[in-house]
């Protein structure tokens, strides 16, 4: 009783997994297909894509400086794509 619910994405050192831009577009790419053979619907799909395109964002705006945070708050204020 009285535990905190924690990110997935953090693993058990604290650090949450590099992001990798390959291996989202490859899974994009294996989500495709579902899609097309019908075991996947259009919105998950699409979903996926617009999760991928604000990683980047967010990797991009970390290498042009500042701290996370800063890129976050950005990117929900619209400036980042």
């Amino acid at each position: 009783m009285g535990g905190f619910r924690t990110d997935p994405s953090i693993t058990a050192r604290g650090i949450a997994p590099a992001f990798d831009p390959i291996a989202a577009m490859s899974r994009i790419a294996n989500l495709r297909r579902l899609q097309q053979r019908g075991q996947i619907n259009q919105q998950t799909l699409e979903d996926m894509e617009r999760e991928r395109e604000r990683q980047e964002a967010i990797l991009g705006a970390k290498g042009a400086g500042g701290t996370r945070a800063d890129v976050l708050r950005r990117l929900q204020e619209g400036g980042l794509p």
